[in-house]
């Protein structure tokens, strides 16, 4: 560009008005193109990516949906009827302008509060949304739920005019004619709820069509409590329209609805979720290759499962709460098709079940289940049953993860029997594959650690407490040969990168109201521990002199737990783990206890935690809790549906 262009470029920007309004006074003319050219390059590449995606839950969403000054720190979700005084109308005319001005750029959008919702629909520019989710829902007036209502007002007071004549004068769109069923209850079309819940419904839905691209929706538990009731078939045909809809999370309430009709009615969905549907029914004789991933709360019968297993061919992740022995003739029935089921499913999740149902899905998993599946990477379950853990090694020579979801605080006594410690210890003996075990509530008797060799020599992750180690001789003298053959065992996994060896339970609230005074704490070795959660017993010393210095073959290290255990770690310790781990980047033992009971911390643990963030002070000090089990199963479902 030449010098006359640049100050022919320069001369038209004084015909922009609101420029020269706002900043012209303070810039001169070849200072002011800069200035629009920046503007238009940022309107153009990076407003867009701002708008992309909208949680009106989260980060800075909540004020700008409101329109708030960085003074008012009310969210959404805190909103009243008389909030601060501002106008109700207001507010829907600030949210719906800011959806009519950048609803086209928005593509992910995760909302709780029906203004929300109806604002979005009613702009009429978020049509290129991508995911949809109505989450945390939470009931809210809006203007035009009760001018709907005074609308009607004149037919409810007639006695010769029929619901449904009153329903067809108020509807937002046509779509809806005919489908929405009355209240059960009469009275209820004068209360205004039901009139929010009308228009709610409506919008949400016409969302929902007007999104052609729409590839992923998520409706959370209350979602169909917090909507009018529609005839049968009316949601599925709405999802049946959707030709890019792929990823399903709905909890149906409605009876009507089995997870054959899901099936059949909305082929394109590859991964469905819903806590609230009937499975298959047993000796179900079609299939459906296109579903990949199951998300069920139902517990399942075995013939129900197996059902999954040979209508679904191409299932790969199954998330289910348990599965209970069936009656003698379904037992019966299940054994005539399961030879025929070829799965190759490579997740089976289990999050739910007791020390009782794990005894008894044991044997049918081990002799029916655990053989169909020998593409099977990936088993989580509350607990592991011993024939369970040797059907794995047997017939899932894949196996790669074992998680034990979390079922309790701790291993002590005191809070939960650990039943089958020496179950765990199976996979690391017969999974020549395994990467991850991670079952940080489970104890392994050091005797069962050490009596075969471990076949997994790629393990990567070993979150598991060892216990059962004696320090004392018969006759009272230290004895160090059981920690030096645990660390050697260990020193084996040259590939390991998360070493977790203890959990330990801390609750103050707890101590602070079952107990007073003394009893709510004590000390051992310096350190302060409340009443449920002394430290664990017979577990590694963790002391250079105890055989530590054995573990150095582990360079590629990068989390180290011990919280709970019983060690001895003292500042050569720690600074051994700092030169000899290189790639350590999380300790767990050290942390800060969490702020309801920071009256546990102790100097001596505070003084170790700062040592090693002197030698290392990139290192993050976290406790057990912060990656807990149950987040990562939930986190990981909604990876599977969104």
């Amino acid at each position: 560009m030449t010098s006359c262009d640049i100050n022919s470029s320069a001369t038209r920007v004084f015909h922009l008005q609101e420029l020269m309004d706002t900043i012209g006074y303070y810039l001169s003319p070849p200072e002011l193109l800069p200035c629009v050219q920046v503007s238009r390059h940022w309107s153009q590449h990076f407003i867009p990516l701002l708008w992309q995606t909208i949680n009106d839950r989260l980060y800075g969403w909540p004020k700008i949906l409101k329109g708030l000054t960085t003074s008012t720190t009310t969210t959404m979700a805190t909103q009243t009827e008389d909030d601060n005084n501002e106008s109700r109308a207001e507010k829907e005319d600030w949210i719906r302008g800011v959806f009519v001005k950048y609803g086209h750029h928005i593509r992910h959008l995760s909302a709780s509060g029906f203004i929300t919702i109806v604002s979005a629909q009613a702009a009429g520019t978020c049509t290129n949304l991508r995911t949809l989710a109505a989450a945390g829902l939470f009931m809210q007036p809006y203007q035009e739920a009760q001018a709907l209502m005074m609308q009607v007002k004149e037919y409810l007071d007639s006695a010769e005019v029929e619901v449904q004549e009153v329903l067809s004068k108020a509807l937002v769109s046509p779509v809806f004619e005919g489908v929405v069923l009355p209240p059960r209850k009469p009275e209820e079309l004068r209360e205004d709820i039901w009139w929010q819940k009308w228009v709610f419904a409506q919008r949400f839905w016409l969302l929902v069509l007007q999104s052609p691209q729409l590839h992923g929706l998520r409706l959370d538990k209350n979602f169909m409590y917090l909507c009018v009731d529609f005839k049968d078939g009316f949601i599925l045909e709405i999802l049946a329209s959707m030709a890019n809809l792929t990823k399903l999370d709905a909890n149906f309430h409605h009876h009507t609805i089995t997870l054959e009709m899901v099936l059949e009615q909305v082929p394109r969905v590859r991964h469905f979720s819903s806590g609230y549907i009937k499975p298959l029914v047993p000796l179900y004789n079609k299939t459906f290759p296109h579903i990949h991933t199951i998300h069920c709360t139902h517990d399942l019968e075995l013939p129900e499962l197996l059902s999954l297993l040979r209508c679904l061919p191409n299932l790969d992740q199954l998330w289910i709460n348990h599965f209970r022995l069936p009656t003698s003739a379904a037992a019966e029935a299940s054994n005539n098709f399961s030879a025929a089921i070829a799965s190759r499913l490579r997740g089976l999740h289990f999050f739910g079940g007791s020390v009782e149902t794990a005894e008894a899905m044991d044997d049918p998993l081990a002799d029916v289940v655990l053989p169909l599946l020998p593409r099977l990477t990936t088993l989580s379950a509350r607990i592991l049953a011993p024939r369970t853990a040797a059907s794995l090694g047997t017939h899932c020579p894949e196996l790669q993860t074992f998680r034990l979801v979390d079922h309790g605080y701790s291993i002590h006594s005191e809070e939960e029997d650990q039943p089958f410690y020496h179950a765990v210890v199976t996979l690391l003996r017969r999974c020549p594959n395994l990467k991850t075990l991670d079952a940080i509530w489970q104890g392994i008797d050091a005797s069962d650690l050490l009596e075969e060799p471990w076949i997994c020599r790629s393990l990567e992750t070993l979150r598991c407490q060892i216990v059962g180690i004696d320090l004392l001789t018969s006759k009272g003298n230290i004895r160090y040969d059981v920690h030096e053959r645990v660390y050697d065992r260990l020193a084996e996994m040259t590939q390991l990168r998360v070493l977790d060896l203890g959990h330990e339970f801390r609750n103050g609230f707890d101590a602070l109201w079952m107990a007073t005074g003394d009893n709510g704490l004590c000390e051992i070795d310096g350190r302060m521990y409340t009443w449920l959660s002394p430290p664990i017993p017979g577990t590694l010393e963790l002391t250079l002199a105890s055989g530590l210095g054995r573990l150095s073959a582990l360079k590629k290290l990068e989390v180290f737990g011990f919280e709970g255990v019983h060690h001895r770690i003292e500042n050569k310790e720690i600074a051994w783990m700092a030169e000899n781990w290189p790639r350590l980047r999380t300790l767990r033992g050290l942390h800060e206890p969490p702020a309801h009971c920071r009256y546990c911390d102790d100097v001596k643990t505070r003084k170790l935690r700062e040592y090693m963030e002197e030698l290392r002070p990139f290192v993050k000090h976290e406790g057990v809790g912060d990656v807990h089990a149950w987040s990562y199963w939930h986190n990981h479902r909604l990876q599977c549906t969104f």
